[in-house]
């Protein structure tokens, strides 16, 4: 009997949705001029804090001013333009969240910084001035503890929360490396084809195809910015046949090449 319980227990139980945060980069620089001439728009998220002042950023009319007692976090795919003044210092995580987690529109969104926060946030500035924080666990938990810190207070009428069927979630995670067919994934889940692309559409808002092309172009602008990886190696690892198709892919999701895409990210003073 005890055995049969908990075997039902653990089946029925109950998880808590995970962000999955994935950090790509946390570092610090002097901004300059350069910094206007930046692409911001890509597919991940941006924690921005600035101890000294100089900074504007602006999306949609909206104006923030970054400063000491001020953290942004800034949604994938905002495209914000940004202004500077004099050389200040600037810290800056770059990360991304699951897609089961939730939907946040594109934006900019303020949290006042915290004493601690921006005590450890000013200590790893000037440990990563001019280059990426070293990949170490020390590293990784302080930058998940600030992000999970703003996230926890994030405005609950700001996320449109998932509550994705696990056979949804599932079948997420088949096709953001790769495309799979939808009668495979619908066998997998046990439904009918039509049933089970109804649910995904559903849940996610595309269809099963059109959202594994979106992931795996995500991936590749990910790797475009933060690899040194060429374009051919690129295409093949997100799962395209060739560099042509992915190129061609690639162009019709984000409106330009995945060169162009690489260089506008990169100015001559670096990431940001």
């Amino acid at each position: 009997m005890a055995e049969l319980f908990n075997d039902v227990y653990i089946r029925n139980i109950m998880e808590y949705v995970s962000p999955e945060i994935k950090i790509f980069m946390i570092s610090a620089s002097k901004l300059g001029k350069w910094w206007e001439n930046c692409r911001f728009q890509a597919p991940h998220w941006r924690l921005y804090w600035n101890p000294e002042p100089g900074v504007t950023i602006t999306y949609m009319n909206r104006q923030v001013e970054l400063k000491e007692n001020t953290v942004a976090l800034i949604a994938p795919d905002t495209a914000f333009k940004a202004s500077c003044a004099n050389n200040p210092l600037h810290f800056y995580i770059h990360f991304s969240l699951a897609d089961s987690f939730g939907r946040i529109k594109p934006g900019i969104y303020t949290f006042p910084a915290q004493e601690d926060f921006k005590r450890k946030a000013l200590s790893m500035a000037e440990h990563a001035l001019g280059k990426a924080l070293p990949r170490t666990n020390a590293t990784a938990l302080s930058g998940l503890a600030m992000i999970c810190s703003l996230l926890s207070d994030f405005p609950a009428d700001q996320i449109e929360e998932g509550n994705f069927d696990k056979r949804v979630i599932d079948a997420m995670c088949k096709l953001e490396d790769k495309s799979v067919k939808n009668e495979v994934l619908a066998r997998e889940a046990c439904m009918s084809t039509n049933s089970f692309v109804r649910l995904f559409r559903t849940q996610t808002g595309l269809a099963p195809q059109t959202f594994s092309r979106k992931k795996r172009i995500e991936k590749a602008c990910l790797m475009l910015k933060f690899t040194q990886k060429d374009i051919k190696t690129i295409a093949s690892e997100c799962g395209f046949v060739d560099r042509f198709h992915f190129t061609k892919v690639f162009i019709a999701e984000r409106g330009e090449s995945p060169g162009l895409f690489r260089k506008s990210l990169r100015p001559e003073g670096g990431l940001a």
